[in-house]
């Protein structure tokens, strides 16, 4: 068992280009995990692998903006909002974010718990690129529900 944060993400519509938002970022632990999961790199250790012949690329993954729950003095929806700002740009009204539900995210190894919430997003809320803090390099994905089915 492994003691984590609880955490919050947030399905985000944009009304204008009927879209949803979503984010891309480097996961060290899925770069490792699917390069170990190679057939080439089944039953090495880490150190008899060669990290630097693989993409970087294997390591993104596409996620709903989210953020862990990690500043006393917020609830999970002042967190979530925060988020909002930091990864995508936009600054959505606090009552405009609504919960979802709260469901168990490490049912496996942590325990922790995950609120989900949904808002709406247009160009108006749009303060800056967003992506992210220091080297997160959070790209911002746009996707439309036609795209769901191909994604």
């Amino acid at each position: 068992m492994v003691l984590g944060h609880d955490s919050a993400a947030c399905v985000l519509y944009h009304k204008n280009k009927k879209s949803f938002l979503f984010v891309r970022q480097f996961r060290p632990a899925v770069f490792v995990a699917k390069i170990r999961s190679m057939p080439e790199n089944i039953n090495k250790s880490l150190k008899e692998i060669n990290w630097t012949t693989y993409p970087i690329n294997i390591g993104k993954t596409i996620e709903l903006c989210a953020g862990i729950i990690d500043k006393p003095n917020l609830d999970a929806k002042r967190h979530i909002h925060e988020e909002i700002i930091e990864e995508c740009g936009y600054n959505v009204p606090i009552d405009s974010i609504k919960h979802i539900k709260k469901l168990i995210a490490g049912v496996g190894s942590s325990g922790s718990q995950q609120d989900i919430f949904f808002a709406e997003i247009d160009e108006s809320m749009r303060v800056s690129d967003g992506g992210g803090i220091g080297e997160e390099s959070i790209e911002k994905v746009f996707l439309c529900c036609e795209a769901f089915y191909f994604f």
